[in-house]
């Protein structure tokens, strides 16, 4: 009796290879769609499913070539059933016209949509944003941005942390650093743990004075120094007010003088932004007396 052999299926290996490259990349898109933005997913080491928001990111672009080039390879071994099909249409006339124009339509308002945020499907991007912005916490906040990117040298230098100190007590949770210039996010990827853990054990050594600065003493280059890139944006002014032992009625004279539409429980930065200047100009203006922001 002899066996059957079974040659390989070209067709339906591309066939397959197609269909698997198109569900990974629409899972890897789903995850994108609610995966918290960076500056969280990168302070909390956040994952999901074992990957990181970096790991995914790499699985969406392979799964994306990978439909690609099956793709591709499916259009080449089917070449002539592909292009008879399309002379026979062009000799039956192109019965399918509005078809074809409602299908072009249909996809000139999806990239409109997604350029211009024009409803109904803008609301879909609205609603990842949501998604994203679920994540946010004053928990889950980095002192500033891309803080996991800093040495610890830099990162306690930053944050008026005595780094003697930071690496006494980090020593004494199991949390070694030899190396005092290696990034926050390199020693938890070493040790298993987030940036934001490290930070919450020697966030209690911060000096009481650096958040107590005299504003009255602040200068605009002290203000960039001090606030940039540190998240201040998020804050509201009596928050602000509140770190830099500055008291509110003296926050709400200084904005009602240069004609500020304001109100001392709302964020900084969308204070700024309807007033049409930049979070910091704004910040400015707050902490120095008399000082006139700049577009």
């Amino acid at each position: 009796m002899t066996m059957k052999s079974h040659r390989f299926n070209t067709r339906g290996f591309t066939s397959l290879l197609t269909a698997a490259g198109f569900l990974l990349m629409a899972l890897s898109g789903i995850v994108a769609y609610v995966v918290p933005h960076g500056r969280i997913a990168y302070w909390t080491d956040w994952s999901f499913l074992g990957l990181t928001k970096t790991d995914w990111g790499n699985v969406h672009i392979m799964a994306s070539l990978l439909f690609l080039t099956a793709g591709a390879f499916h259009i080449y071994l089917n070449w002539r059933p592909l292009t008879s099909y399309i002379a026979g249409k062009k000799q039956e006339g192109l019965p399918q016209k509005k078809e074809l124009a409602i299908t072009s339509a249909v996809l000139v308002f999806f990239v409109l949509s997604a350029i211009h945020r024009i409803p109904p499907l803008s609301y879909f991007a609205d609603l990842s944003e949501s998604a994203k912005g679920s994540w946010v916490s004053r928990e889950y906040e980095p002192p500033f941005g891309r803080a996991e990117l800093l040495g610890l040298n830099s990162f306690c230098k930053k944050m008026d942390i005595p780094l003697d100190q930071a690496i006494t007590e980090l020593a004494a949770k199991g949390i070694n650093a030899p190396d005092v210039s290696e990034s926050l996010q390199d020693i938890g990827k070493r040790l298993k743990i987030s940036p934001l853990q490290i930070y919450m054990v020697i966030k209690p050594l911060e000096a009481k004075e650096a958040l107590a600065i005299v504003a009255t003493s602040m200068t605009p280059q002290m203000v960039e120094e001090k606030f940039a890139g540190s998240g201040i944006g998020r804050k509201t002014f009596t928050e602000i007010a509140s770190s830099v032992n500055l008291d509110t009625a003296t926050v709400r004279t200084r904005l009602a003088a240069m004609s500020f539409e304001v109100k001392v429980d709302e964020p900084l930065k969308q204070a700024a932004e309807r007033n049409g200047f930049q979070p910091i100009e704004f910040l400015k203006a707050v902490l120095i007396e008399g000082y006139k922001p700049q577009k």
